[in-house]
């Protein structure tokens, strides 16, 4: 087959409409599952390939950004029906490199994320008390604060221009813990 059309599927109720090329979804479509789930977006060589989004309904959570090979994989979002909000890197299909986590009337962590958890160093604010604190977390865990807590003067702002901030600083922050590795490693080289 090769164009627009529709493949239905009888014994599990899925529906695929979308392009074909040599029989294969490629290009854009929207694929339907019985259980309410669905992917919508670019498709490749028959699995879902490019910018897409997909929604879980188990989880009441949709996810709205990159797709590698059938895995959610690159620049993302996801955001829960209950206002819960992930804004970020994915790889292999988990939250991995740097991203904000928003909890609406509660709190927002932006840091770096490892294996679906916050992992290596982060911003936590209070977006209640409209403070924010330097931490590092691992595995999930917080493991130490980084600074004192600071108030934030002015309106709490949105993930968006908070997670562009706290990335400068934390890209500022690691080049400037890279040179003191690499300053630290150069003396202990020219002690041995």
């Amino acid at each position: 087959m090769h164009g627009t059309g529709i493949e239905t599927w009888a014994d599990n109720g899925s529906k695929f409409t979308g392009a074909f090329v040599d029989s294969k979804k490629h290009g854009k479509g929207r694929f339907d599952w019985a259980d309410g789930s669905y992917y919508e977006g670019d498709f490749e060589d028959g699995v879902f390939h490019g910018e897409g989004e997909y929604y879980f309904p188990d989880q009441q959570k949709t996810y709205y950004g990159q797709f590698v090979k059938g895995i959610v994989s690159g620049k993302g979002k996801e955001v829960w029906a209950d206002g819960r909000e992930y804004v970020g890197d994915f790889a292999n299909g988990k939250k991995e490199g740097q991203g904000t986590m928003t909890i609406p009337g509660s709190k927002q962590y932006s840091g770096e994320w490892l294996n679906n958890l916050k992992h290596g160093i982060g911003f936590e604010i209070n977006l209640v008390g409209h403070t924010k604190r330097k931490g590092e977390w691992k595995k999930g865990k917080w493991f130490r604060w980084l600074s004192n807590t600071e108030t934030i003067t002015g309106s709490v702002k949105t993930t968006a221009q908070f997670e562009h901030k706290a990335g400068q600083e934390l890209q500022e922050q690691m080049k400037a813990d890279g040179k003191n590795k690499i300053q630290q490693e150069a003396v202990q080289d020219d002690e041995l």
